[in-house]
């Protein structure tokens, strides 16, 4: 609002000044001793020749000044050609210099309390200053140009609503307000205010440089539009829309802070300044970071090269379709949602900190890659360095370990999971899609869920738990305290096609006496066992049958059963089991609870019986 009144309040000026200057002798007669088209004179004014004008002054001639002309109260309206040549000086002290002509200024053009309009064409190839109680207004369909020997220095306020051109050099030491066109084909420097205006076009051509130094502000509530090369050491707020194709750079002490649209299709190199984006950020060229760049609340969307070495923080939506590089001093953390649909390379500090990481595209890690999040993988990811899963990794596609991957929350692999490195698993990991590689893979607490093929070097469960109908394809150690089921919420069959090395615990389901009724946990190589407690439960309604029988482990040889100790529960009422075990089978046979006598006799009779090596029998009531 206070732009707006701002605004107005100068609009208001300008047709005072305007008002003033054209208005009929009778109404100015009071306020001006009054020459009415009266000639300035001497023309041309000689160099070493003094024009003062205290009063109203119109110019319908081409006057050439290579002298001096001051207005000291003085009004001078320019309705023809007023040229100040190289030698002249031409000052508005406390008056007002109205241009509804041509003015050329090739010489001094000084404005220090006054007001100086320009409503028709103002060229400037000399020295034009603007000091700090002074007024310079481009009004509407005007046009004023400074050409590349000319400069412009302004201290005090430079409204433009028509079409300022800049080829030379142009300081801004003051408040400059653009509503309508800024071209720069030059040199535009920022030290104050720059402030591009609703429906205002600025626009930094490809040989211009646009410079905000450190204590200035450029705000774009317009478009802006960078061709050549914007530098940012100050502040560079944009709420607008913000084109970049050519180089911006945001310094180490500058703030670029983005609330509307900034499109790069250029360089955008943050220089370890502050690049905030609220709104909406398109990078389809070249986005360099080593400062903060941080994605609030806006969309950062790449399709060209986004290059981090610094601080990367995305607390919105941020979308590769590009390349996005994460360097060895770049950190980027994500907390909300990060979709990779190109390539994505980190060589740094990668976190996914409560977000979610989509990854449809190529997302290799080099460095460290930490999610607490939500992580889904539908193409490639590739690790070499060290991946910490805390939250939820899903992998659809292929992901390729070499490094070391650890697993502290849930991990979901319904696709290729390549492990040549270190895969360790505290927390839950599921696979009914295949693991493969030559690498180890280490549980010390949790469980893996295998419905799928897992094939390792070395499975070395040493905490936690293991189930599902798929297959281990490797050498599997299992330590004491680790519980194994076959089946998941049915019975089923696991396999381990290597050699298994077991002191752990065994629950076995019997639901029923046909295949799949059942679990059973096949070792196609050699087993042995140095302790724990095998439970046999019966479930899902199923109490047993006298005579039923279910051979629930089968190994190609086994060692280490009488390390074992054993448990059946469910049994019906007037049931008993028997377990029998052979150099490459286990099983469970329902029997019935032998009387009082007759069990009395029975263990006296076994007293006397020897069993066949390799074979042993246990009853229990």
């Amino acid at each position: 609002m206070s732009k707006l009144v701002l605004s107005h309040h100068k609009r208001l000026n300008i047709a005072i000044v305007r008002a003033v200057s054209m208005a009929i002798p009778a109404l100015v007669a009071g306020f001006f001793p009054f020459s009415a088209n009266a000639a300035l004179a001497p023309n041309p004014n000689p160099i070493g020749n003094t024009i003062t004008l205290t009063s109203y002054e119109d110019n319908l001639d081409y006057f050439i000044n290579e002298g001096v002309v001051s207005l000291s109260f003085g009004v001078l309206v320019n309705n023809g050609t007023l040229e100040n040549r190289f030698d002249g000086s031409l000052s508005i002290d406390y008056g007002a210099l109205s241009n509804d002509g041509i003015l050329y200024n090739d010489g001094t053009l000084r404005n220090y309390y006054g007001t100086l309009g320009n409503y028709g064409s103002l060229t400037n190839t000399g020295t034009l200053d603007n000091y700090s109680g002074g007024s310079l207004v481009n009004d509407y369909y005007a046009t004023l140009i400074n050409n590349g020997s000319g400069s412009v220095t302004n201290w005090g306020s430079l409204t433009n609503y028509g079409n300022l051109e800049n080829n030379g050099f142009l300081d801004n030491s003051g408040s400059l307000y653009n509503n309508v066109t800024l071209n720069n084909a030059g040199i535009l420097i920022n030290q104050v205010t720059l402030t591009n205006d609703y429906g205002g076009t600025l626009t930094n051509n490809y040989s211009g440089q646009l410079a905000n130094f450190i204590f200035g502000t450029l705000d774009n509530y317009g478009t802006l539009s960078n061709d050549g090369w914007l530098g940012n050491d100050g502040t560079l707020n944009n709420s607008g829309s913000l084109f970049n194709a050519g180089t911006l750079q945001n310094h180490f002490s500058g703030a670029l802070i983005n609330d509307g649209t900034l499109n790069n299709s250029g360089i955008l190199d943050n220089l370890g300044g502050i690049l905030g984006n609220s709104g909406d950020l398109y990078n389809s060229g070249t986005l360099n970071n080593s400062g903060i760049l941080h994605n609030a609340v806006g969309l950062l969307d790449n399709y060209g090269i986004l290059d981090n070495a610094g601080e990367l923080y995305n607390s919105s939506s941020l979308t590769n379709a590009g390349s996005l590089t994460n360097g060895n001093t770049g950190s980027l953390v994500n907390y909300d949602s990060l979709n990779n649909y190109g390539t994505l390379n980190n060589y740094g500090t990668l976190n996914n900190s409560g977000g979610t990481l989509y990854n449809s595209g190529t997302l290799t890690n080099y460095g460290s890659l930490t999610n607490s999040g939500a992580q889904y993988n539908d193409r490639i990811l590739d690790n070499i360095g060290s991946l910490t899963n805390n939250g939820s990794l899903t992998n659809n596609s292929m992901l390729f370990n070499s490094g070391s991957l650890h697993n502290n929350g849930v991990l979901y692999n319904y696709g290729s999971l390549n492990n040549t490195g270190s895969l360790t698993n505290s927390s839950i990991i599921t696979n009914s899609g295949v693991l493969t590689g030559e690498g180890t893979y280490i549980q010390t607490a949790g469980e893996t869920m295998n419905g799928g093929s897992m094939t390792q070097s070395l499975f070395d469960f040493q905490g936690g738990a293991i189930s599902g109908i798929g297959t281990f394809n490797g050498t599997v150690n299992i330590a004491a305290g680790v519980v194994v089921t076959p089946g998941f919420f049915l019975p089923g069959t696991l396999v381990i096609n290597g050699d298994l090395y077991s002191g752990g615990d065994y629950v076995f389901h019997i639901a029923g006496t046909a295949p799949g009724q059942y679990d059973v946990l096949q070792v196609n190589g050699v087993l042995t066992l140095s302790g724990g407690h095998v439970t046999l439960e019966l479930t899902h309604g199923y109490t047993g049958n006298l005579g039923d029988s279910f051979s629930f482990l089968v190994a190609g040889s086994s060692s280490g059963w009488d390390n074992l100790t054993w448990s059946v529960t469910g049994l019906g009422a007037g049931l008993g089991y028997e377990i029998a075990y052979t150099d490459n089978n286990a099983s469970l046979k329902i029997t019935a609870v032998p009387e009082a006598e007759t069990y009395a006799m029975m263990l006296a009779g076994l007293c006397l019986v020897g069993y066949m090596a390799r074979r042993r029998t246990l009853m229990s009531i």
